[in-house]
């Protein structure tokens, strides 16, 4: 597997935005145990788009049709501020019962099976918390390397030849 672009975003509900995370190459090594733990899982539902048209698809089909990273960015950043209208949204439902959506942080990456014809495009949220770092001692914030961390996760299949995909 070919990781060919990947983002990382911070979801701030509270404050109304996204903050795109800058991620080093080494991060693909995550998002290969990642998939790997996706893979494994048993407990999966499988769905069908009614729609090729959804604005999710139209940014997913956008990322594979342009090379460019800058490109691909804007499409990245929709995806994760349609996680963010919804999560404002799910706050407002809640608020009301003392209960606040919990904090996390979106992963997006464009994979490449090694069969060269199949895609695959992976969205995750995972849990965003408070820790100290040993090397200074300072508090940060971040996401774990556990597995059991990782909220949501959704996998799209794309099939295709050169730039004909299909979902």
């Amino acid at each position: 597997m070919e990781i060919l672009f990947s983002s990382v975003h911070t979801i701030e509900y509270e404050l109304g935005k996204v903050n795109a995370r800058t991620i080093p190459d080494s991060f693909d090594t995550y998002i290969v145990s990642l998939m790997a733990h996706i893979n494994s899982n048993k407990s999966v539902r499988y769905f069908e788009s009614i729609s090729e048209k959804t604005r999710i698809l139209t940014n997913i089909r956008s990322i594979l049709d342009y090379k460019k990273c800058s490109e691909n960015q804007l499409a990245f950043d929709d995806i994760a501020n349609m996680l963010l209208d919804t999560e404002i949204q799910v706050q407002k439902n809640i608020s009301k019962l003392g209960k606040n959506v919990k904090r996390g942080s979106l992963i997006q990456a464009l994979i490449k099976e090694e069969d060269l014809e199949t895609f695959k495009f992976l969205i995750a949220k995972v849990e965003q918390a408070g820790f100290v770092d040993d090397n200074d001692l300072s508090f940060k914030t971040g996401f774990s390397r556990d597995e059991k961390n990782i909220w949501k996760t959704c996998v799209f299949e794309l099939w295709g030849e050169k730039e004909k995909i299909s979902v």
